[in-house]
């Protein structure tokens, strides 16, 4: 006999399982979407509805109105425009800082201190 996959038991288990053949009732239910138009499709964050109160930090970062946020306060589109824009200044100054030569001076500089340190207290 064939193995019936089912996701809705109580329909399974009121109308038997020889009368529960039909493919489209095997099928999971799908949460139609807040507009009233289509299902939810994809990924999703959170699941069918939100938590009355957040209490914990996942919840609170999927029910913030991010989109809300970014189009009324300046801070958040400046804060996304200066987080881009210092990425290549920061790179840079990686860049200078890891040198062969300039690691090649701090590791000086570093074993000069060693030796003032050892003899400190001579």
């Amino acid at each position: 006999m064939e193995k019936i996959r089912c996701y809705d038991y109580k329909q399974l288990f009121k109308n038997g399982m020889d009368k529960f053949k039909n493919r489209k009732n095997m099928m999971p239910k799908m949460d139609k979407t807040a507009s009233g138009g289509g299902y939810k499709r994809g990924f999703q964050l959170h699941g069918q509805r939100p938590m009355k109160f957040p209490y914990t930090f996942t919840a609170k970062i999927v029910q913030m109105p991010w989109k809300f946020h970014y189009d009324t306060n300046w801070y958040y589109k400046y804060y996304v425009f200066g987080v881009i824009g210092s990425i290549p200044v920061f790179a840079y100054l990686m860049k200078l800082s890891y040198s062969p030569e300039n690691v090649k001076k701090w590791k000086e500089i570093k074993a000069k201190e060693h030796e003032e340190y050892l003899h400190k207290w001579d």
